[in-house]
């Protein structure tokens, strides 16, 4: 720092070490022009320059202008980062370095010259600024977060939302996001197939156990008869599966809806997605069509029509039978495919002693087929068919112990 020529008494700094240092009245107005023309000489006043020069000199600010005007918050911080990390290059005077390389024995000797009282007054400023500064970690740490949150910003996507606001994001964090949707629907799409799945069955499994319910009453008030309508015995020219019709096989198990004994809820699978749950019609003997069917019943043979407790452990009531919907269409049938109402991986099967059990195949344990009647069953376990076995929708049990369920 250079003696300035006719230095102003004005000017002429106070004299002693434990006096405040202070900006001269010229020095003051050029910093505050300084300040007004945000760090750049150029916009300070004429007046004003060249000591505002020798200010930014001292302040290091000639090469890097703190200029702010159009960035936002987190600019001005990094700025202010990158401007406290540059080293400071300020270049003093011969004579400014001769006094601050005395010893400071030798240094009280000369405190009474111009320039001594200006070095002793700027290291007294600078040494309150320092004592008064309260050092506060967790502020550094907070500051440290933001700013580099504030960098991190500048490399993220930026995303329209339908506010009109953006939510910032980055292609990190949207590639995770995705991943883990992926990997969430991958995981808990079948575990709720499942969950559906087995609460269909619990509800189809309520249902049968309520129908062996209605049997009971039923028989015990006929005779231990099963459910039969007036005209509605197989064995004659027609179909036991064209149901609405006189010889319909489900107008036999419509009986329990029509006498009171049992609901069109309860014979209504819930995996059946056109089952009839309420009555329309009053005076209704049967379902409108097949598919409204939910189960399928024993067929009934003639006037000998079988007897609730006779066999016992003869089926009577299942989830519908997709063998005879494929007869019906006039198709190809499959003796051993499972029922539709739980997509096909098995069927409840409901006895004549009360019991529900699940099965996954048609087969019973007694080698019984209950979509087949014990004739179509002999044909095919003896080989003796030359083509796929087939429906005519006139068959018949055999005996009271051959389980034949339709429609």
């Amino acid at each position: 720092m250079s003696e300035r020529p006719n230095q102003p008494e004005s000017e002429t700094p106070r004299e002693g070490a434990d006096r405040d240092a202070c900006l001269s009245p010229a020095d003051d107005a050029a910093f505050e022009a300084l300040i007004d023309a945000g760090y750049v000489i150029a916009g300070v006043p004429e007046q004003h320059r060249a000591r505002a020069e020798k200010i930014a000199a001292v302040l290091g600010l000639i090469d890097t202008p703190l200029g702010f005007e159009g960035r936002d918050e987190s600019d001005e911080i990094m700025a202010k980062v990158r401007e406290h990390a540059r080293p400071m290059t300020i270049t003093l005077s011969r004579d400014d370095v001769d006094f601050m390389e005395l010893n400071p024995p030798e240094r009280e000797i000369v405190a009474a010259d111009a320039r001594a009282a200006r070095h002793v007054g700027l290291r007294a400023l600078v040494n309150a600024k320092i004592h008064a500064i309260e050092f506060d970690q967790d502020l550094c740490d907070r500051t440290f977060e933001l700013v580099m949150l504030a960098e991190d910003s500048h490399r993220r996507l930026r995303i329209p939302v339908a506010s009109g606001g953006g939510s910032r994001w980055s292609w990190r964090e949207i590639v995770t996001i995705a991943a883990t949707l992926l990997l969430g629907t991958s995981v808990i799409l079948p575990l709720l197939a499942a969950g559906d799945h087995q609460a269909r069955r619990m509800a189809c499994t309520g249902n049968l156990r309520d129908v062996a319910g209605a049997l009971g009453q039923y028989a015990n008030q006929y005779r231990d008869s099963m459910p039969i309508a007036t005209a509605s015995l197989g064995g004659g020219d027609q179909r036991w599966w064209n149901v609405g019709t006189a010889a319909s096989n489900s107008a036999n198990l419509y009986t329990l809806v029509r006498g009171g004994f049992s609901s069109l809820k309860a014979l209504a699978c819930p995996g059946n997605p056109v089952a009839c749950t309420e009555m329309q019609d009053p005076h209704a003997i049967d379902w409108k069509c097949l598919d409204e069917v939910s189960y399928s019943y024993q067929i009934q043979r003639g006037s000998a029509n079988s007897r609730l407790s006779e066999p016992s452990r003869t089926a009577i009531l299942a989830d519908r039978s997709p063998v005879v919907r494929r007869a019906v269409t006039g198709g190809v049938i499959y003796p051993f495919e499972n029922s539709s109402n739980h997509a096909r991986s098995g069927q409840d099967v409901l006895f004549a002693d009360g019991s529900v059990v699940w099965h996954s195949t048609p087969v019973l344990s007694n080698g019984d087929n209950i979509w087949l009647p014990r004739g179509v069953e002999n044909q095919i376990r003896a080989a003796m068919m030359n083509s796929d076995p087939t429906l005519k929708g006139v068959e018949t049990p055999d005996s009271a112990a051959d389980a034949f369920l339709g429609p």
